[in-house]
């Protein structure tokens, strides 16, 4: 795997060490318990990705919940400070997936003041079209 250094060196000295990990137990009262052991979130020292070279694409879908307009400009803004160029909401939830002429090109201008309307600014859709259709 390529390494390419943090573009957070200097806005941050509290980075996530690339082997730590978290511990979760789930239980639905049948059964033995299941471990999981996920990927401790947070920034690393070093990227798997050049910045420039990444698409991002973000997507809203199933039931509207108060605060996604402020993740998308989180992500927007977080993605950006990465270095990513090409960051896309993908409207209509998945099946909008399908139709990439909908989509709509986001930067920190485009998704400034979103945090403060309802909704997402992207629209929703509990629609799920076949992944095959999605990965095409």
């Amino acid at each position: 795997s390529r390494e390419v250094p943090t573009p957070l060196r200097g806005m941050t000295s509290s980075f996530v060490d690339q082997n730590s990990y978290i511990a979760e137990a789930f239980h639905l009262n049948v059964g033995p318990r299941t471990y999981y052991e996920m990927l401790r979130a947070g920034p690393r020292e070093s990227l798997h990705f050049q910045p420039e070279d990444v698409v991002a694409t973000i997507v809203t879908c199933g039931g509207l919940c108060p605060g996604l307009n402020s993740v998308i400009r989180q992500l927007v803004q977080m993605l950006s400070i990465y270095g990513v160029r090409k960051i896309y909401g993908i409207r209509g939830g998945y099946k909008g997936v399908l139709n990439p002429k909908s989509w709509v090109e986001l930067d920190p201008k485009a998704v400034r003041d979103i945090h403060d309307l309802g909704g997402t600014m992207l629209s929703s859709d509990r629609g799920n079209p076949p992944v095959e259709e999605q990965a095409a």
